[in-house]
């Protein structure tokens, strides 16, 4: 059985409905009263379940197409309109309805179809083509618009890490570092961006970008510099701290490590600091913590 969406593909709507590309001949006008008096008709019949008066909408050869497949001529339309009706109680609505009329016997119409059933209610975009025939205007052809798919998101993965968007400052008697952070578009990454900055000038930038790593079930992180340095690495929690294990490659071409550590203390403030830090094998200066202010 297909779905109740496929059958209200081919209803323009009368509800909320405005006119597309209207021409300012008389004859358009009449076509598009005449359109609307269709359309109006047919609402009446769909909501009736009167399967007949439904059809007789459609030109002899009309098709309907949707994402299930093609029904093809008025007979065949019939049948799964009867086939609809008898099972189903759902309700019909219309809204976003444009229609051109492109030439003296041919019109495009678009708009969106609301079905209710109960508490349920389903909505698809579609397209018509009406044909003018000794009849009067029929239905000629009617297509859904594809539902937009949803692109996966690992945003599950990394939703602990949300309190990051944003700006922060951190502001030290000779410099300032700054770090804006927002997620790509369908939140699969956090994109973070630093800047340190001196009265001479910006001394660093860089980019860090934070994604989920399926193959390996953890956050993984990537690190470039505006130095040419880069690296790579993991992100684990612990109670109510973030800890940044990477693994990097300075200007020089020497490896560095480090682990750099992010605490929550409030929704306006973090605390990072940086331990275990090496250079070419060799110990370096942690880094205290510091205090980052959002902005």
């Amino acid at each position: 059985m297909r779905s109740l969406f496929f059958y209200a593909l081919a209803l323009p709507a009368v509800l909320a409905c405005s006119i597309g590309s209207a021409q300012d001949d008389k004859s358009t006008d009449a076509d598009q009263t005449a359109i609307l008096a269709a359309v109006q008709s047919y609402q009446k019949a769909f909501n009736a379940k009167d399967a007949a008066a439904v059809a007789k909408h459609f030109s002899e050869d009309a098709e309907l197409t949707t994402a299930s497949g093609t029904i093809k001529g008025r007979a065949a339309i019939l049948a799964d309109f009867q086939s609809l009706f008898s099972e189903s109680t759902a309700t019909l609505q219309l809204a976003s309805v444009e229609v051109d009329v492109i030439a003296p016997s041919v019109a495009i119409e678009t708009g969106l179809a609301v079905l209710t059933k109960g508490e349920e209610l389903q909505e698809v975009p579609y397209r018509a083509v009406h044909i003018k025939t000794k009849s009067g205007w029929r239905l000629d052809r009617v297509q859904d618009s594809p539902a937009r798919i949803e692109p996966p998101s690992n945003y599950e993965k990394l939703k602990e890490l949300e309190w990051l968007v944003g700006n922060w400052v951190l502001d030290t008697e000779d410099s300032s570092t700054s770090i804006s952070c927002r997620w790509t578009t369908n939140k699969n990454f956090l994109m973070q961006t630093y800047s340190v900055q001196t009265e001479a000038g910006t001394q660093l930038e860089g980019t860090q970008i934070i994604g989920w790593d399926a193959s390996r079930n953890v956050i993984r992180c990537w690190l470039f510099d505006s130095d040419g340095g880069f690296g790579s690495g993991a992100w684990t929690k612990s109670g109510t701290t973030w800890k940044a294990q990477t693994l990097q490659v300075v200007p020089s071409g020497e490896q560095a490590s480090s682990t750099n550590m992010y605490e929550l203390i409030d929704d306006s403030t973090f605390e990072f600091s940086s331990i275990g830090r090496q250079v070419g094998g060799k110990l370096m200066k942690n880094i205290s913590a510091a205090e980052f202010v959002r902005q």
